[in-house]
């Protein structure tokens, strides 16, 4: 039965992230959109409606996964892996 022995690196990177929809903040509610959304405008004193778009791209530390080495064995001596992965440190 073969084996398959894999290394893989892990780290954390700075890189630009696309900012997402979301919330952007509030607005007041003007004649127009009242209106438009068959509102009576002297029914509200000063509503605020939410404003959506993207946010501005950023940077975000984000972890990584880079594979150093794969490698299929058909025979493998577990307790020769463990001691050779200890003698690292």
């Amino acid at each position: 039965m073969p084996f398959q022995i894999t290394i893989t690196e892990k780290k954390v990177v700075t890189k630009m992230v696309r900012g997402g929809w979301e919330k952007l903040g509030e607005t007041p509610v003007t004649k127009i959109d009242l209106d438009k959304a068959a509102f009576s405008a002297d029914k509200f004193d000063s509503p605020l409606k939410n404003t959506y778009g993207y946010a501005p791209n950023r940077e975000d530390d984000v972890e990584v996964e880079i594979e150093i080495l794969k490698q299929t064995v058909e025979e493998l001596d577990i307790t020769k892996v463990i001691k050779a992965i200890n003698d690292i440190y």
